[in-house]
């Protein structure tokens, strides 16, 4: 409780404090003119609390948090003397002329600013950091400093996952934003707005106060009220493959309304499908939900990822198609249709060496898998929103389907089958109310989710004349409902949170065959009944610099299990679960964050296994039925820097967590098959993680640079054929990226990752210790012959080190061409010019060694029309 005690001891030194806004406007002494992108500074006995940049209209606006009388404002901007003003800490409305001031210069060159200010709300210019190959906002994100796009499509901004994201003001696709940034023409945006401290309930503006930005896509007044979009018809050829390429967009903003309308399909390695992804949207209205979606075969009869560009090895079969509109009812109420459908066949062939360390030997696996996967996806998402600064009322209600269907066909000592259906049904309702009542906050949420997951495997070895078939039925009712009450006073809010989370479940498996195993022993019928109630008091203090969270979750958790092969179980536990969130603004470039948090978790129903289930040929399952219980203690350092008039962006994060849990992942093998289950142990493990960024954009020189960094150290223990081994795992991650416009004419962009992974395994007897040492890069260049024809090139270089007599080095190289007429683009391009057919690469999992090779998408030619509007 050290971490406890150093956050109390911080809070001895806070002050309080009251808000101060200054707005003014700045004009030229000898023209009375308004002066724009003067830098408008507020300092407090000089401390800057505040900053921002005038517009078009010479306008600015300062808001701080201070107890300071007196306070100084400066102004400055090139050609201009500088001015400082001293005035008492009161709200203001100043108007400041500023005296021009001969300077002799060379050379004069006018630009406009590719980074601004504007009270909370950081301004990117998409012109500034737009270049000719730039065809969609995404293109645009992943070049800002300060803003950080992974590969899956998920964005930071300065290190913190953002809460909304808005195409001009409205938030269209909520979670699913990804079909934003990979389909908004670039053209029809102005800026890209990041919302900082962005809280979207106007009821709890200034009660609730968020450390998450929100990103919104400014688009252009000539392209507001009319349809944008495109048309595109594309096709090629590849070693007997005839390929396709067709995307069809409609979009249409305007004031009252706003509609989205895509078709996507292809078989060119584009991965679409990754376009309805559901990134995560952490905000104060919502809570961290646990529905009932996944499964025992959920995820199994997937492959492992290459580190390479997914089109290079993804031999796929897609058409996706998404509709989406939102209607503004009036300025505080809207409605929203959200309805996606995706089809998605893909093949690969892989070649699988495994290995699995024992005490006196290791087993080697060769394998030969053809794999093909069919995923079909239809939701519908309907949502109501009240959003005024008195009410807030959200409802969503989403029905989804996914049936997905995989085949393999295994050759190694023998010819293995195996077909999976993992079938997903569900339906949820999501309810939140927040109301303001005579300065207090009264909050209602309720969640409600109906799942189920029929699976089904079935697996033919030809050499034992063996037939296994199982079915797996995985019913479940969640539901999460809680009211809470704030109560405010000057700067200090309460909160008391009333909360009742439970579901009801039941798991049936029938497995009619598995080699050498009893009938008797192949049927699980678990009835797993959970229900949690949690009182939540909460305080939070806002200073002038600072501010500090205590949250203290009580809860109760109940559980009833009941198996019908094995018997009744019955578990209460009492659990206090206390957090501690300190803020510290050091002023208005830095801020720190630090959190503590001691947590408590239990299993699942999947630890009430009595009875084998096969995941795959080779393996089994069977868990003790001891229900797991975890308890660990978490703190996390952030510190952020950010500078819009350097144009210079920069974060670390540190992050520790140790935990104890009272069982133990085991692993036994006979022959080359594997049982999975656990065993009674008291088992610790320790998590180290750093990360850290920095962005630039300088603006003399037309570039932007980015470089992160990573690292990670987790300790645990694992049982394998009964030996103890305790496991250190070790990664280190860089990440460098430069975009540079060298002319009018030229566009480079660089990119390299460096991976390095150290797996440590220590027991009695022998030690093992083995790395891999990786490095990707990528060079692209993009050259303008004139503002009709575009040729540009991609190199890429994979370097893989397993040992030191074993290392791996492919080269891929892209080339086409563009030529725009008008509304029209015709592209042609040449991939995988030096024909690689494979890609090899190894994976350290614990004790585990896995060796891939992937077969590579061969030479391709494609060539496109695509029409612009």
């Amino acid at each position: 409780m050290r971490y406890v005690a150093l956050v109390y001891f911080l809070l001895f030194s806070l002050t309080f404090s009251a808000q101060i806004s200054v707005q003014g406007v700045v004009k030229d002494k000898g023209t009375n003119k308004a002066v724009q992108n003067a830098v408008v500074t507020l300092s407090a006995e000089n401390d800057i609390v505040g900053y921002d940049i005038t517009n078009e209209n010479g306008e600015f606006f300062l808001k701080a948090e201070t107890n300071i009388s007196s306070l100084t404002i400066n102004i400055s901007l090139l050609g201009y003397t500088p001015q400082t003003i001293q005035f008492q800490n009161k709200k203001e409305r100043l108007q400041i002329y500023l005296q021009p001031a001969e300077i002799q210069l060379k050379e004069i060159k006018i630009s406009s600013n590719a980074i601004w200010q504007k009270e909370d709300t950081l301004v990117y210019s998409v012109r500034a950091f737009q270049s000719a190959q730039d065809r969609k906002i995404g293109d645009i994100l992943k070049k800002l400093p300060g803003i950080q796009v992974s590969e899956n499509g998920a964005i930071q901004y300065n290190g913190v996952p953002i809460n909304k994201f808005y195409i001009d003001g409205s938030d269209l696709l909520e979670s699913k934003y990804g079909i934003a940034t990979n389909n908004v023409p670039v053209d029809a945006i102005t800026n890209i707005e990041v919302i900082q401290n962005h809280q979207p309930v106007k009821v709890l503006k200034d009660v609730v106060v968020s450390d998450q930005a929100a990103i919104n896509l400014k688009v252009k007044n000539n392209r507001m009220s009319q349809p944008v979009g495109e048309a595109k018809l594309g096709g090629g050829y590849s070693e007997n493959d005839f390929l396709y390429d067709v995307n069809a967009l409609a979009m249409q903003i305007q004031k009252k309304n706003q509609m989205l309308v895509m078709y996507k399909t292809n078989n060119t390695g584009v991965d679409i499908a990754s376009e309805l992804t559901n990134h995560t949207l952490i905000t104060a209205e919502n809570n961290i939900r646990k529905p009932l979606n996944s499964s025992i075969l959920s995820g199994i009869e997937g492959l492992s990822a290459p580190p390479l560009e997914e089109e290079r090895y993804l031999f796929n079969k897609t058409h996706l198609l998404t509709i989406n509109n939102l209607w503004k009812l009036n300025d505080d109420k809207q409605l929203r249709v959200n309805i996606n459908y995706l089809n998605n066949k893909i093949n690969r062939t892989l070649y699988q060496n495994s290995s699995y360390v024992l005490l006196d030997s290791t087993i080697f696996i060769p394998e030969i898998e053809k794999y093909s996967k069919r995923n079909d996806l239809l939701d519908g998402i309907l949502t109501y929103t009240n959003n005024s600064k008195e009410n807030y009322i959200n409802n969503q209600t989403k029905v989804s389907a996914e049936w997905n269907k995989t085949a393999s066909d295994i050759y190694t000592e023998a010819y293995i089958r195996e077909h999976y259906k993992t079938p997903l049904y569900y339906i949820h309702n999501d309810l939140n109310v927040t109301k303001k009542i005579r300065g207090r906050i009264f909050n209602i949420s309720s969640y409600i989710q109906y799942s189920s997951l029929p699976h089904h495997l079935y697996v033919e070895i030809d050499t034992l004349d063996n037939k296994s078939d199982q079915k797996i039925n995985h019913r479940g009712f969640y539901t999460q409902n809680s009211t809470s009450l704030t109560f405010l006073k000057r700067n200090s809010s309460f909160k008391i949170d009333f909360c009742v989370e439970g579901s009801l479940e039941n798991l049936k498996s029938d497995l009619d065959h598995y080699y050498r195993l009893p009938k008797d022993s192949l049927q699980n019928n678990i009835h797993f009944d959970y229900i949690k109630f949690q009182v939540t008091p909460s305080y939070t203090l806002q200073m002038r610099k600072s501010r500090l969270s205590i949250e203290t979750p009580v809860n109760q958790r109940l559980l009833s299990v009941k198996d019908t092969y094995s018997g009744k179980d019955k578990n209460y536990n009492i659990y206090i679960d206390p957090q501690i969130r300190y803020k510290y603004i050091m002023n208005v470039y830095w801020e720190a964050n630090l959190s503590y948090r001691y947590t408590h978790d239990i299993g699942d129903i999947t630890d009430f296994i009595h009875s084998f289930i096969m995941t795959n040929y080779r393996t089994i399952i069977q868990k003790s039925g001891i229900l797991a219980k975890r308890n660990g203690q978490s703190v996390n350092l952030r510190i952020n820097y950010k500078n819009p008039v350097s144009t210079l962006f920069a974060n670390t994060n540190i992050y520790y967590r140790t935990s104890k849990i009272n069982t133990l992942n085991q692993q036994d093998f006979s022959s080359t098959q594997a049982a999975i289950s656990d065993v009674a142990f008291d088992n610790s493990s320790h998590i180290w993680i750093w990360n850290g960024y920095i962005g630039k954009y300088v603006d003399a020189i037309k570039t932007n640079f980015s470089i992160s960094t990573s690292y990670s150290n987790i300790n645990s223990k694992k049982r394998q054929q009964s030996v103890l081994y305790s496991i250190s795992s070790t990664m280190w991650n860089v990440n460098t990226k430069i975009n540079t416009k060298i002319n009018d004419h030229v566009v480079v962009e660089y990119k390299a990752d460096l991976v390095k992974d150290i797996l440590s395994v220590k027991n009695d007897i022998s030690p093992i210790k083995t790395s891999v040492y990786r490095i990707n890069q990528k060079l692209s260049s993009c050259y303008l012959v004139n503002k009709e024809i575009e040729l540009f090139i991609d190199l890429e270089h994979l370097h893989n080190k397993i040992t030191d007599d074993l290392t791996s080095n492919i080269f891929f190289a892209n080339t086409g061409f563009k030529y725009k007429h008008k509304q029209f683009e015709y592209s042609l391009s040449c991939n995988n010019i030096f024909n690689k057919k494979d890609y090899s690469y190894t994976i350290y999992n614990t004790l585990n060694t896995y060796n891939y090779l992937y077969k590579i998408r061969p030479i391709n030619v494609l060539g496109s029309i695509c029409f612009r509007f």
